[in-house]
């Protein structure tokens, strides 16, 4: 049986919380709830995730994330199903997702409603142009979005107490690697970040969520709200087709060959000689290699 009700009143609105802080399963639940779930009425999904770091479907992770200090730390990495730029991911923060008919798509929308849910509790955020909210000069949130034919699905991450040490260790800054490689990824936008409990100690997430729900539901002339818990050990019994994308969240198919193709180009000196290095990358492997030194080819 769905945990979805095949027929409830006319546009309700429908919470959903996840109880799990895997990132796999949460990504999953944001794209099976855009594509499968019946959708009465708009969807707000929120959860939190361990310490992860989550990239855009057209990124390059070798290019975004210190991936040797992220194993080192145990940080996964994770492809999510929207564009924009990679982000950091812990209990720190509170992810937030709505999905509604395309009809009713408005590109800020979320982060209206997460904006609208801090200034009710005494927070000043503004939306900047590249869609992002922030906090006086400090970046509190992303923004991403995914449309299909019908559907829209548009989230963000709430930086609240986030370990920041580790935001800055797991994400890559410009660097001679980063500056190596080029093909089609789409490169995040770097911007200086900051908590939220800087702005208004003894925030948490439960005043977050509580916020988002109460405004949500005014901006929707108090309509009712049906609250759905999203649990793994029950996901695949009640959500009709979710293992195909749990399954896909935690492929190699999905995380790495999924990576755009890209080549990577540079030098170093060997024996009084310049040798130039070039690797061309395709589904995250490598499929030709050649170095060059003095106009003559040499084996790699």
């Amino acid at each position: 049986m769905s945990v979805f009700p095949s027929h409830i009143s006319p546009e309700p609105l429908i919470y959903c919380r996840s109880s799990s802080a895997d990132p796999s399963f949460n990504l999953a639940c944001e794209e099976w709830l855009l594509r499968e779930a019946p959708l009465s009425g708009p969807i707000l999904f929120v959860y939190r995730n361990a310490s992860s770091v989550i990239i855009g479907r057209n990124q390059n992770p070798w290019r975004e994330c210190a991936l040797p200090r992220l194993v080192s730390e145990a940080i996964p990495v994770y492809r999510r199903s929207s564009g924009g730029g990679t982000v950091y991911h812990d209990h720190g923060n509170a992810n937030f997702a709505l999905i509604g008919h395309r009809r009713h798509y408005l590109p800020i929308r979320h982060l209206q409603l997460a904006a609208g849910a801090l200034r009710r509790l005494g927070i000043e955020a503004r939306i900047n142009l590249n869609r992002d909210l922030y906090a006086g000069a400090k970046k509190i949130s992303g923004s991403a979005f995914t449309l299909t034919s019908q559907r829209t699905l548009q989230h963000g991450t709430l930086l609240i107490n986030s370990d920041l040490r580790r935001l800055r260790a797991a994400l890559l800054p410009p660097s001679p690697l980063a500056q190596a490689i080029s093909g089609r990824a789409v490169p995040s936008i770097r911007a200086t970040v900051g908590n939220l409990v800087e702005f208004a100690p003894g925030f948490t997430f439960g005043k977050f969520t509580r916020s988002l729900l109460a405004v949500w539901q005014a901006n929707h002339r108090k309509s009712p709200i049906s609250r759905l818990y999203l649990q793994p050990g029950k996901a695949v019994k009640q959500m009709p087709g979710f293992k195909r994308y749990l399954d896909k969240y935690r492929s190699r198919q999905w995380q790495i060959a999924r990576t755009p193709d890209f080549d990577v180009r540079w030098s170093n000196p060997w024996r009084g000689r310049q040798i130039q290095w070039s690797l061309a990358v395709c589904d995250g492997r490598v499929r030709s290699a050649e170095a060059t030194a003095d106009n003559q080819k040499t084996p790699p």
